[in-house]
């Protein structure tokens, strides 16, 4: 079926397979004509490097370590360490998280000495907007987690066992056998829905002023392929990411950092301002 010319459409990012992710790093770097380059393994800068040759004066390289520096096989214009060591927390490892960004996109490149673990893009313009201007990784220090990444099954397990105890919930495009499961700890506290518009409890609930539905936006990633729903839940301070489809969860996610858990955060509050009412 077409998508109406009047619908708003944005892909927000995407999980690559390894070796697609890293060429897509490569690509956007040879049409680009700046760069930073963030916490990342030497061998991997100095492929990116070898991608923009031709504007290293606008080529920022924030090292891992001081001695990486010497490891470089081209000389950008800008050469400094990062002052916070970035990781997340994958699959119950602990991972070394570099950046690649470019003006149209941000890339998150999880890595230890012998692996390349995942390569997350984000397209997002606000928020690369957001992470050119801040430039974390060089204003903070010390070492920063930015997100627990679960096997998917784990994930929900965990969201199941904090649900019971959370007082407070704000849940956004969701699947609807996980909002269903959730529905008993949900209705029990303070809580704000905004469901997807194909989630049946739309109509059950329509009497309900804290229960809304998606606008007609579509607002999506892509999962190796396969484009997903962008849903999260807040319960409490804590704020986890779900990519789905239909009755398949893609991926679960913990924002570990609260810099990053209140910005991603506040898009329910837009999403409430523009979803619609079960019931006018």
């Amino acid at each position: 079926m077409a998508e109406s010319p009047n619908r708003f459409i944005l892909k927000v990012g995407e999980i690559f397979p390894i070796d697609k992710g890293l060429a897509k790093i490569d690509e956007d770097l040879r049409h680009s004509r700046k760069a930073r380059i963030s916490n990342m393994r030497p061998d991997l800068v100095n492929r990116f490097l070898g991608c923009i040759e031709s504007y290293l004066g606008g080529v920022e390289i924030c090292t891992h370590v001081p001695e990486d520096a010497g490891r470089l096989e081209k000389q950008p214009a800008k050469i400094a360490t990062c002052k916070s060591q970035w990781f997340q927390s994958f699959l119950g490892q602990k991972v070394n998280m570099g950046e690649v960004l470019v003006p149209t996109a941000l890339y998150h490149v999880l890595w230890t000495d012998d692996k390349i673990h995942r390569v997350f893009g984000v397209t997002d313009p606000s928020y690369i907007s957001f992470l050119s201007k801040k430039n974390f990784m060089m204003r903070l220090e010390d070492e920063q987690i930015f997100a627990t990444v679960y096997d998917r099954q784990e994930g929900l397990s965990v969201i199941k066992e904090k649900a019971k105890k959370a007082s407070v919930f704000r849940l956004l495009v969701c699947p609807p056998k996980l909002v269903r499961e959730l529905l008993p700890y949900i209705l029990k506290s303070d809580f704000q829905m905004i469901l997807s518009r194909r989630d049946p409890l739309v109509e059950k609930l329509a009497e309900d002023p804290e229960v809304r539905f998606g606008s007609d936006a579509k607002i999506y990633m892509v999962y190796g392929g396969e484009e997903c729903n962008v849903g999260s839940i807040r319960l409490n301070h804590e704020l986890f990411s779900i990519m789905w489809r239909e009755d398949k969860v893609f991926n679960v996610m913990k924002y570990e950092n609260l810099i990053f858990a209140n910005y991603f955060g506040r898009a329910f509050d837009t999403a409430w301002k523009y979803s619609k009412k079960t019931k006018a």
